[in-house]
């Protein structure tokens, strides 16, 4: 039988589960993603942070951005669409091979 997680655990989950803890710049470049992948070359930074700053998304430590800081959040964006991509291909191909049994 298994054990039911307490209260705090179950709301770990929840959050773990719907992507809370990552920052408001974050958030804001994965909304950005596929107009900014759409340029295909190197990102210059300086005018995306200036946005960003004047609409108070912040990075994790609630400061606006550098664009040093945005190019290693752009990489954290890229990664994260990169696997949900991926676990998109997995998914069908395993649900049609449970239901086929």
């Amino acid at each position: 039988m298994s054990m039911q997680p307490d209260r705090r655990t179950h709301e770990a989950i929840r959050q773990a589960q719907n992507g809370v803890g990552h920052s408001p710049f974050y958030e804001w470049l994965l909304e950005l993603h596929d107009h900014l992948a759409a340029h295909g070359g190197r990102l210059v930074w300086k005018s995306i942070c200036a946005r960003a700053a004047e609409l108070g998304k912040h990075d994790g430590s609630g400061k606006p951005p550098t664009p040093r800081r945005a190019s290693k959040t752009w990489v954290a964006v890229r990664e994260a669409k990169r696997l949900d991509a991926a676990r998109q291909r997995i998914r069908p191909s395993s649900v049609s091979y449970l239901s086929k049994s």
